[in-house]
């Protein structure tokens, strides 16, 4: 009988965040390494806003992360929507379900916050991953100047009793 090698799991913890620690990786990995103060969103300052960060829990490295912001999703705006924005894995950590997680915690939040829906606007090549966590498409793609195609995509929440 052959020996069975030992595999390494990851685990990964979900955590609240400030702002400021999200900026390196959406430097690294949205903005093709812009300076850190060149990837504030102007929703960063808005109150009530989310911020989090997946940590690889061995070593406290942040490989994951997402903003929420309470904002009207622009095509049909109601005041109960919260706009994610910023969601991005490190490179290594892809298909870990690290962005999956992320993702989960935002619906849990924004769920137990009291929020009607989840918007985003996604890129092409997310739109895949979106679907898979329930997500629709809303209205046809655009092109983003700076950042390529882009489909609006909308989750919509189910209250809690």
């Amino acid at each position: 009988m052959k020996a069975i090698e030992s595999m390494s799991i990851k685990k990964y913890a979900i955590r609240s965040a400030r702002a400021e620690e999200l900026l390196p990786l959406r430097s690294a990995v949205l903005r093709n390494g812009a300076p850190p103060k060149d990837c504030v969103f102007d929703e960063d300052s808005l109150l009530g806003s989310i911020f989090l960060v997946a940590e690889d829990s061995a070593t406290q490295e942040v490989v994951g992360i997402v903003s929420l912001h309470p904002v009207p999703f622009p095509k049909d705006p109601i005041d109960s929507d919260l706009r994610l924005r910023g969601m991005a894995v490190r490179t290594g950590e892809r298909g870990a379900n690290v962005g999956r997680r992320l993702v989960e915690d935002c619906i849990t939040r924004g769920t137990t916050g009291g929020y009607t829906r989840i918007w985003c606007y996604a890129r092409k090549v997310a739109i895949p991953f979106y679907e898979k966590c329930g997500f629709v498409a809303f209205g046809p793609e655009f092109e983003d100047p700076k950042h390529g195609p882009h489909v609006a995509m909308i989750y919509r929440l189910q209250p809690t009793d």
